[in-house]
């Protein structure tokens, strides 16, 4: 249970897995001795989640962002395959760890930076928006809505509810948030 609640296969992962301390103690020790343009690589590449170097490169905003990646290869921290575009990390909880020990403002920078590059893939786009932002935020509730339209034409109630519920919460009070703290119900 997560604070006294079940979770289900069709409940969403949280961003980062929780870390026993010892692996914690671990992965932030090898982290740690990264520099920090590594980190920030190895934090918007676990927040990509798909591996794809062309996004990893633009969300960078870096000509050296490669070079930049160097140290947390040569630690063994992830592969390359510049052949395929494709950048993987060594084990998934390295990318949980990048997570867990970012600030907040480093964490609003990535996913802020994630969302410039990802406007091709508006739900993405959105969900990289609605977690750079800090209150309520418009532009960010409406791409969530969205989303979550998207969401519910294909059968994704889980994902549309998500999407909904967070929007309401970027949303002021007021005829809006009502709106989608009842959209929000009706799918779920």
């Amino acid at each position: 249970t997560e604070g006294g609640r079940k979770r289900t296969g069709s409940d969403p992962l949280p961003s980062a897995l929780p870390l026993s301390s010892h692996l914690q103690r671990v992965f932030a020790q090898q982290l740690a001795d990264l520099p920090e343009r590594t980190r920030r690589l190895l934090l918007l590449a676990a927040l990509e989640g798909t591996g794809d170097l062309r996004t990893l490169r633009a969300a960078a905003a870096t000509d050296g962002w490669l070079d930049d990646l160097a140290p947390a290869e040569r630690a063994r921290l992830l592969r390359i395959d510049l052949a395929a575009g494709r950048v993987t990390l060594r084990h998934p909880l390295i990318g949980s760890a990048a997570v867990v020990l970012a600030t907040s403002g480093e964490l609003r920078r990535a996913h802020g930076a994630l969302a410039h590059v990802l406007v091709d893939r508006p739900e993405e786009c959105a969900w990289h928006l609605a977690e750079a932002v800090v209150g309520a935020d418009a532009r960010a509730a409406d791409l969530l809505e969205t989303a979550a339209h998207r969401a519910r034409h294909k059968g994704d109630a889980v994902h549309a509810v998500n999407a909904l519920l967070r929007a309401a919460d970027l949303t002021p009070s007021g005829p809006d948030r009502a709106r989608r703290l009842a959209a929000a119900a009706f799918v779920g």
